[in-house]
């Protein structure tokens, strides 16, 4: 299970279908992962490939072009936990995006998982299995939960983002993957809590060393991939001597590509990108850099490419924020003006001289047909109703854009009967997208309307939206959660029984530890 609080604001992992079924077999769980406390200490000094005992190969003539087709004059979906499943992804690309990261996934958990061809639906599934008796004994159930999810029209341009710390495991998760994606790019820059005490994310800052390691051990397993890492700034003034020597050690280890989101890992979401602080990193290394922050218009990425030199951007709230702004960029286009990979991405690319002369704002498509256009592509693809409700209240709730951005925005076009309390009140993704006037076609979404326990949502969020007391829309209390019929204080009360199963996790695993100890 992994359970994440607010959209990326991850709290804890625990694969509690393993722990169950082999409690139920009698075999015992298997060691707990090492604590960071056991590794050894980061170190300050970035490592040479000579030190680290391996040097990733040289990029063949067909990588060198994939990394120019992926990481040069595009405009990328920036990898977002939650949003960025298949539907988001395949609405990105028909507004004119060219590339799409998908949300960020464990290693451990692409591990397990079961690669299946979904011919009712055309889509090629990451799954995980297991079994599940009856409480009244009616049997063993199987239980099958989707991990990730793409189709071949992506597949050219789709790059899958790994969270993990152990060279191993992430070569084990990238022999999953690998023939269906286009790029496997590793979170450096993750700040929340669910990394950090993995080590994962920007923990990985501080641990240049086992960096390095990943982006070697995955350069060497799939040398036919990109190999790329997203990373935050280390420092918050020129002359960036602790960004600009982590940019040359990934490089040194082999990235074919550097994604920096311009804040540092204490910065707030609220707190301006640090735009600045690009030039001196992208001058620095020889593999191109993408530019992540705060980039809402035409004239934004524009300049950011003018100050910094950044080989292509990326973005994640301005989607959010109204996924037709991607129209409004220059995308799928070179340097020279040509049209690259047209016919493989299938998307409308607006001309550089029509964008540059009309305001970004007269170019975005309504509110309201862009979110119908997004649940045509959930019910294409059955969904699951939770994720679809989620991105739908991100794009009218507005609530994670920067307090500079926030005057600029346009407001809101939605009908007055769709707020968040309406949305939050549908059941299923039928009812979803009845509310914005969608009719599924026959057949659509019936598995997921019907409870199906079959493939599932991995993820079970309890996020602002359905966990905490108050949400605020426009800056006005429009919901309020109840559990029980008691107004709950939060995150906490609906998590209860989630935190007992973990706390008794650990406890098994410190048991564990204990046991071999003694052994």
């Amino acid at each position: 299970m992994t359970q994440y609080v607010d959209n990326d604001k991850c709290v804890d992992y625990v694969d509690l279908n393993m722990i169950v079924a082999r409690r139920r077999s009698g075999k015992p769980n298997p060691s707990p992962i090492p604590s960071l406390a056991s590794q050894a200490a980061p170190s300050s000094t970035p490592p040479t490939p000579a030190s680290t005992g391996n040097v990733a190969p040289s990029p063949s003539p067909s990588l060198q072009r994939a990394i120019h087709r992926l990481y040069h004059d595009t405009v990328a979906l920036a990898p977002m936990v939650r949003a960025g499943t298949l539907p988001l992804r395949l609405l990105a690309l028909q507004y004119g995006c060219n590339v799409v990261y998908g949300e960020e996934i464990i290693d451990r958990k692409l591990m397990q998982c079961i690669r299946e061809e979904n011919p009712a639906l055309g889509t090629i599934d990451f799954v995980t299995k297991s079994s599940s008796s009856g409480s009244k004994g009616e049997g063993i159930t199987e239980l099958r939960r989707l991990v990730f999810q793409t189709v071949a029209r992506e597949k050219e341009c789709v790059i899958f983002q790994m969270g993990t710390r152990n060279p191993e495991w992430a070569v084990q998760a990238a022999k999953v993957i690998e023939h269906d994606v286009a790029a496997i790019d590793l979170n450096m820059g993750c700040p929340k809590k669910f990394s950090l005490q993995d080590g994962m994310g920007a923990a990985l800052l501080d641990n240049p060393q086992t960096a390095s390691s990943l982006i070697t051990a995955l350069r060497l397993a799939c040398p036919h991939l990109p190999i790329s890492c997203k990373i935050r700034l280390l420092d918050t003034d020129l002359p960036l001597p602790k960004t600009i020597a982590f940019a040359k050690a990934m490089e040194a280890a082999g990235a074919c590509a550097l994604n920096v989101h311009m804040r540092t890992k204490e910065d707030k979401q609220s707190d301006p990108a640090r735009w600045e602080l690009l030039r001196p990193v992208v001058d620095a290394v020889q593999i191109p850099v993408v530019a992540n922050g705060d980039l809402y218009t035409r004239e934004d990425v524009e300049r950011m490419r003018a100050m910094s030199g950044c080989a292509a951007v990326m973005l994640a709230r301005p989607v959010l924020y109204n996924p037709s702004v991607l129209r409004t960029l220059r995308c799928g286009t070179t340097k020279d003006g040509g049209k690259e990979g047209a016919t493989v991405h299938e998307v409308t690319t607006i001309s550089s001289s029509s964008a540059l002369s009309s305001p970004v704002s007269s170019r975005l498509l309504p509110l309201i047909e862009v979110i119908r256009a997004y649940l045509r592509v959930c019910l294409r693809y059955e969904s699951h109703v939770s994720n679809a409700k989620y991105v739908v209240l991100e794009m009218i709730v507005r609530r994670r854009h920067p307090d500079h951005v926030k005057p600029v925005l346009l407001p809101l076009d939605v009908s007055e009967g769709i707020n968040v309390n309406t949305v939050s009140r549908t059941k299923t993704l039928h009812a979803l997208a009845e509310l914005f006037g969608v009719v599924a076609e026959k057949g659509e979404g019936k598995r997921m309307d019907a409870g199906s326990i079959g493939i599932e949502g991995l993820h079970h969020y309890a996020d602002d939206y359905f966990g905490s007391a108050k949400v605020e829309q426009g800056g006005v209390v429009v919901a309020k959660r109840r559990e029980g019929g008691k107004e709950c204080a939060g995150a906490e009360c609906l998590c209860s029984k989630r935190q007992k199963v973990r706390e008794e996790f650990k406890a098994d695993s410190v048991a564990q530890i204990t046991s071999a100890g003694a052994q």
